[in-house]
């Protein structure tokens, strides 16, 4: 599976956040305040979505490693 093509993902982690903020600041006097909470929220919570994403598709590819725990309670990575 080729997932660098998913790396033109990364400037979503900026724009998303930077998104809801105008959306806010251009509509926020004509939303409620639960409105543009949501606003904020799924503005941020999308970009942490995107970059957990990222994080689980390119962290073998940067040389992560996968951690295990043994049975006497030790942390080793594998």
């Amino acid at each position: 599976m080729n997932t660098y093509g998913l790396f033109s993902l990364v400037p979503l982690i900026v724009f998303l956040p930077v998104l809801g903020l105008l959306i806010n600041l251009i509509f926020g006097k004509r939303m409620s305040e639960i409105a543009i909470g949501t606003v904020a929220s799924l503005a941020s919570g999308l970009a942490f979505v995107v970059s957990a994403l990222l994080g689980i598709l390119y962290g073998p590819v940067a040389g992560w490693r996968k951690l295990s725990r043994s049975r006497t309670g030790s942390i080793s990575a594998t």
